[in-house]
């Protein structure tokens, strides 16, 4: 899935691109069936390098874009709600334009 989300980002070159997705993101190989690589052999772990996660790819792609980009995991309890399920947030902009910029809404 993430591939088509990548090709989109290239195609429209959004100023934002928010992503949110479950805590397994860090945890989770960058190969694993139905991930973010459209191949098992396209990333993976080399023995001579730590192990690429999935979120590791999901940035290496987004700097491909030239898109900066900053992520936190956040506790659904942190915001309000009965229970402690952790997600992922990522928060990416052409680094052209700078983080504050991209956060500016037009008048």
């Amino acid at each position: 899935m993430w591939l088509h989300v990548a090709r989109a980002v290239e195609a429209l070159r959004p100023c934002l691109v928010v992503i949110e997705n479950v805590r397994g993101l860090l945890t989770s190989p960058a190969g694993s069936p139905g991930d973010v690589e459209f191949c098992p052999w396209c990333l993976g772990d080399d023995p001579a390098q730590p192990p690429l996660r999935a979120l590791g790819a999901v940035l290496g792609s987004l700097a491909d874009l030239r898109y900066d980009a900053r992520w936190l995991v956040l506790r659904a309890s942190d915001v309000g709600a009965p229970h402690r399920r952790e997600r992922t947030f990522l928060a990416a902009w052409p680094e052209a334009r700078g983080f504050e910029e991209s956060w500016r809404i037009p008048r």
